[in-house]
C-alpha cells in the first residue's frame, strides 16, 4: 500500500468517526500530493458541505466529478450543493449526470422532481417523482410533493388523492392534513376543512401554519372571535410569522376594527417588506379611513412588488372610485381582468365603475361576465336589474322580479333596499330586504360604547346627509333648518358629500349653529366628532341611498337615532330607533313591518317655500310638444319606471285622443327603449317626447305647460310630486302597500287633493282619462292649487317644523326618563 493510499484510509477513518478537522487536514496534505485524486476531493466536498460552506463544497465535488470514476454519490451531492447554491439548472444537469449512471438512484430522482417544481417545469418534476416511484413506493414524501404540485396547479381531486397516499404510508403526516385541509377550504367544503385543520393541529400543536388556517377557515364562516384566537396562537409560536399578522389585521377589517388592523399589518410589513397582500390590505384600510394620500402609496407599493397581483389593482381600482376617479379606476378593473380573466369581483367593480359614467350597457355587460363566473355573487343579481331598469330594458322583467323576491325570502343577499323599493310594495318583503343588507353590512361593528343621555341646556339635534347642495333632500329640507327654534334647539350639520360650492350648499351651512365638512374623515372619527359635541337626537337623512354612511349609525352617534327623508322604508337596523312617518304612509296595523318606532306627523313631507318658479313662459314648440295636444308628463327617475305603469300610461294615450306624455330620459337608451316599447303596443313614438335637464327655476316653470303629472309606481315621485303641485300641475298617484308607495298619496292629502289618489291601476287609467277628458274638472283643480298653495299643510314649512320640533321634544323627554323609545302621534 503506497502513502496515498495510507492517507486515503486513515482520511476515511476519520470521516466515519466524524472526526473531520483531523479528515480535513489530511485530505488537504493529500490534495497537494495528488489535485486530482477523486476520493479526496469527494470527502473535503461532503465535509465543507456539512460545515454548509457551499462555495468550497461546490469546488471539490467538481474536481470530484471531473474524472471517468467518479462516483455517483458524489455527483448527487453535488447537484444538492448547487440546490442550495439556488444554482438550480446546474444542480439539475448534476443530478441527471447521476441518473445516467445509476437510473435506480431513488434520492436523485426524488430532488430532481423537486429541483423541476422549484424552476416552474412542473411536468418534468411529475415525470422524476413518477420514475422515482418504481424505487421508493413507501416514501410518503414523494406522494406529498406530487401532490403539491397538483395542489398549485389547482387539480384539486388528484391532489387530494396524493395526500391520501402519503397519509397511509404516514399517518401522522401533519402537514398532510393541513394542506388537504386548505384545499377543503377552497373548495368551500368547511367541514371537511376544519376536520383535516383540526388533525393538524392535534398532531402538531406547534405548527403555526396549522393555526394560520384554522383561522382563515374561520374567517371565511365569518366566526371572526375565534379566527382572532388562531391567529394570536399562530403568531405566538411564531411572532415572525408574516401571514399570520396579515390574517389577523383581515379579521379586524372585517370587525371594522381599523386601528388594530393597521398594527397588524404593519407588523407584517416590518416582518417581510415584500408582502404585496400585506401592502393592499393595509390600503383598503385606509381606503375605510378615507386617508386617501396614503391609500395609493400602499396600492402602488403592493403592485410594484409583483406587477401581476390581481386583489391589489382591484382595491387600487376600488379607492379610485371612492375619489371619483373613474376613468383610471376602470384601467386598474382592467388589469386585474388581464391577469385573471376569471375575477368575477373585477368584472362587477367595473361594472360599477361605468354606471357611475353612465355607461349603463357596457356595465351590464361586465354584470353579466361576474354573474357567469359567480352566479351567487352577493348583490349582484339586484345590480343587474337596478341597472337594467335605469335603461328602462324590462326583458324578462316578471321572471326576473319573481326570482330576487324568492331569494329574499330565503334570506339570500340578493338585493339592496333601495334598489328594491322600485320592484314591490311588500312591505314585509322590503323589510327583509332591509334586515338581510343591515346583518350583512353591519353586524360586525365592534365599537359599542353606550351614550350616556347627559341633559345639555338646549336640545342638540343634528342631520346627517351627503346631500347638503342642489338635490332633492335640501330641496325640501333648507327652510326647515332655517326655521328650527334656535332658543330651544342647537342645530349641527355633518356633511359627508361633495361641495358644490353652489347656493344651496351656503344657504344650508348658514342655516345651522355648527356645519361640519366631514367628508374626508372615517366613519369612527365622525361619531367621535358627535359624541363630544353630546348630541341628543342624530338624524340620518340619506338612509339606504347613494353615498349613505349608515356605520356611523350603526356605532352610535346619539342616544336618539331617527330616519327621515332620505330613505323611503325601514332601515331594518335595530339602531335606528324612530322614522317619521304619517297615517297615510304607515297605518296603526302595518307598524310590525318597520324595525323603528314610528313618529306619526299630521303631514310627512317637508317643503321649502321660497323656492323660485322661473318668470320664463316656456310655449310648446321651443319644448318639442304638440301645440294642441294634451301634455301627460313624469320627470321621475327612469328607475322608477316598471312596464305595469308604463302600460297603464299607453293604454291612457290610446283612449285619449290627440294626448302626448312629456317624459325625462337620463340616457339615449332610456329614449330608445321606450319608444320601441310604445311601437310594440301600436302607439306612435313620436308621442312621447322626452325633455332635458335644465336649471330648477326653469324645471318648475316647465311644469306649467303640461296639463296633468302621472305617477310612478311602486315607488312614487316624491320631490316631483310636489314640485309639480307647487307649479300648480295636478298629480294622479296609485297607492299601494309599502312607504315609497304611498308617498305621492301622503302629498296629496296634504295639498288636500285626496281624490287624485287611485287604489289600483285601473283605477288610475280611468281617473287620468277623465280628467283629461273633462277640462273644467281639470281647470278648477289647478286654480284650487294656486289659490291654496301657500296655506295647504303641503307647504306649511312652520307648522311641520313645529311638528317634527315637538316629535323631538317626545323622544328626548322619553330618553331622559329612561324609557325605552316607543310610536308617537304628533296631531
Amino acid at each position: 500500500m503506497n502513502e496515498i493510499e495510507k492517507l486515503i484510509r486513515l482520511s476515511e477513518q476519520y470521516f466515519y468517526d466524524k472526526n473531520y478537522q483531523n479528515s480535513k487536514k489530511i485530505l488537504k496534505k493529500l490534495i497537494k500530493l495528488d489535485p486530482t485524486n477523486t476520493r479526496a476531493n469527494e470527502l473535503l466536498g461532503y465535509i465543507y458541505g456539512n460545515e454548509e460552506k457551499f462555495d468550497e463544497a461546490s469546488q471539490y465535488l467538481t474536481s470530484a466529478c471531473q474524472g471517468r470514476n467518479y462516483n455517483t454519490e458524489a455527483l448527487y451531492y453535488l447537484g444538492k450543493i448547487q440546490a442550495l447554491q439556488k444554482n438550480y439548472v446546474q444542480g439539475i444537469n448534476s443530478l441527471e449526470k447521476a441518473i445516467k449512471k445509476n437510473g435506480d438512484f431513488y434520492e436523485a430522482l426524488f430532488d430532481l422532481g423537486s429541483l423541476c417544481n422549484a424552476i416552474g417545469e412542473n411536468q418534468k418534476a411529475i415525470e422524476y417523482y413518477q420514475r422515482a416511484m418504481k424505487f421508493g413506493r413507501n416514501k410518503p414524501e414523494l406522494y406529498f410533493n406530487l401532490a403539491r404540485i397538483y395542489h398549485d396547479q389547482k387539480k384539486y381531486e388528484e391532489a387530494k388523492n396524493f395526500y391520501d397516499k402519503s397519509l397511509i404510508l404516514r399517518p401522522n403526516y401533519a402537514e398532510a392534513f393541513l394542506n388537504k385541509g386548505i384545499i377543503f377550504k377552497k373548495e368551500k367544503n368547511y367541514n371537511e376543512a376544519l376536520e383535516n385543520i383540526n388533525k393538524t393541529i392535534e398532531l402538531n400543536p406547534r405548527l403555526a401554519q396549522g393555526h394560520s388556517s384554522l383561522g382563515h377557515t374561520l374567517t371565511e364562516l365569518k366566526n371572526y372571535e375565534e379566527a382572532l384566537i388562531c391567529f394570536d396562537k399562530a403568531i405566538a409560536i411564531d411572532s415572525n410569522y408574516a401571514e399570520a399578522w396579515s390574517n389577523k389585521g383581515h379579521v379586524l377589517t372585517e370587525l371594522k376594527n381599523y386601528e388594530e388592523a393597521l398594527i397588524c399589518f404593519d407588523k407584517a410589513i416590518a416582518i417581510d417588506s415584500n408582502y404585496a397582500e400585506a401592502w393592499s390590505n393595509k390600503g383598503h384600510v385606509l381606503t375605510e379611513l378615507k386617508n386617501y394620500e396614503e391609500v395609493l402609496i400602499c396600492f402602488d407599493k403592493a403592485i410594484a412588488i409583483d406587477s401581476n397581483y390581481a386583489g391589489a389593482w382591484l382595491n387600487k381600482g376600488h379607492a379610485l372610485t371612492e375619489l371619483k376617479n373613474y376613468e383610471e379606476a376602470l384601467i386598474c378593473f382592467d388589469k386585474a381582468i388581464a391577469i385573471d380573466s376569471n375575477y368575477a369581483e373585477a368584472w362587477s367593480n367595473k361594472g360599477h365603475a361605468l354606471t357611475e359614467l353612465k355607461n349603463y350597457e357596457e356595465a351590464l355587460m361586465c354584470f353579466d361576465k361576474a354573474i357567469k363566473i359567480n352566479p351567487t355573487m352577493d348583490w349582484l343579481e339586484g345590480e343587474i336589474k337596478h341597472t337594467k331598469m335605469k335603461i328602462c330594458l324590462w326583458d324578462n322583467h316578471e321572471a326576473e322580479i319573481k326570482k330576487i323576491s324568492e331569494l329574499v325570502k330565503q334570506g339570500k343577499k340578493i338585493n339592496q333596499p333601495f334598489a328594491h323599493l322600485s320592484i314591490t310594495d311588500d312591505i314585509y318583503e322590503l323589510k327583509k330586504v332591509a334586515e338581510i343588507f343591515t346583518k350583512s353590512k353591519y353586524q360586525n361593528v365592534i365599537n359599542k360604547v353606550d351614550i350616556n343621555n347627559t341633559k345639555n341646556e338646549k336640545i342638540r339635534i343634528a342631520y346627517f346627509s351627503a346631500d347638503f347642495k342642489e338635490h332633492p333632500v335640501s330641496i325640501l329640507t333648507a327652510e326647515m333648518f332655517e326655521l328650527h327654534d334656535k332658543n330651544l334647539f342647537e342645530i349641527y350639520a355633518f356633511s359627508y358629500g361633495p361641495d358644490d360650492k353652489g347656493q344651496m350648499r351656503k344657504r344650508i351651512i348658514n342655516a345651522f349653529n355648527q356645519f361640519y365638512d366631514v367628508s374626508k374623515i372615517s366613519d369612527l372619527e365622525i361619531v367621535t366628532i358627535a359624541r363630544k359635541l353630546k348630541i341628543d337626537i342624530a338624524i340620518d337623512l340619506g338612509g339606504y341611498t347613494s353615498k349613505c354612511r349608515t356605520e356611523i349609525f350603526n356605532n352610535r352617534v346619539a342616544p336618539i337615532q331617527v330616519s327621515y327623508i332620505g330613505f323611503l322604508g325601514t332601515m331594518g337596523n335595530n339602531k335606528i330607533d324612530y322614522l317619521i312617518a304619517d297615517k297615510t304612509i304607515i297605518t296603526n296595523e302595518e307598524k310590525d313591518a318597520y324595525t323603528e318606532k314610528i313618529i306619526f306627523l299630521p303631514s310627512y313631507q317637508i317643503n321649502d317655500r321660497k323656492r323660485k318658479i322661473a318668470d320664463k313662459k316656456f310655449t310648446r314648440e321651443e319644448l318639442g310638444l304638440p301645440k294642441n295636444s294634451f301634455i301627460f308628463c313624469n320627470f321621475n327617475n327612469n328607475y322608477k319606471l316598471t312596464p305595469d305603469i308604463f302600460n297603464g300610461w299607453i293604454e291612457i294615450l290610446k283612449r285619449t285622443t290627440d294626448s302626448s306624455l312629456f317624459l325625462y330620459a337620463e340616457n339615449n337608451m332610456v329614449v330608445e327603449n321606450l319608444k320601441n316599447y310604445a311601437l310594440a303596443r301600436n302607439i306612435d313614438s313620436n308621442r312621447l317626447i322626452f325633455g332635458n335637464k335644465i336649471s330648477a327655476e326653469n324645471y318648475l316653470a316647465r311644469y306649467k305647460i303640461c296639463d296633468l303629472f302621472l305617477d310612478t309606481f311602486p315607488y312614487n315621485g316624491g320631490t316631483t310630486c310636489s314640485d309639480a303641485i307647487w307649479a300648480g300641475l295636478p298629480v294622479v298617484t296609485l297607492k299601494g302597500k309599502s312607504f315609497a308607495s304611498r308617498y305621492a298619496s301622503s302629498i296629496l292629502n296634504s295639498a288636500g287633493q285626496s281624490m287624485l289618489i287611485a287604489n289600483s291601476l285601473s283605477e288610475y287609467i280611468n281617473l287620468a282619462i277623465n280628467l283629461a277628458e273633462n277640462p273644467s274638472k281639470l281647470k278648477i283643480i289647478k286654480k284650487e292649487l294656486e289659490n291654496n298653495r301657500l296655506t295647504m299643510p303641503l307647504f306649511d314649512s312652520h307648522l311641520f317644523t313645529k311638528n317634527i320640533e315637538k316629535a323631538y321634544i317626545k323622544m328626548y323627554e322619553r330618553n331622559q326618563q329612561n324609557l325605552p323609545p316607543d310610536h308617537i302621534t304628533i296631531d
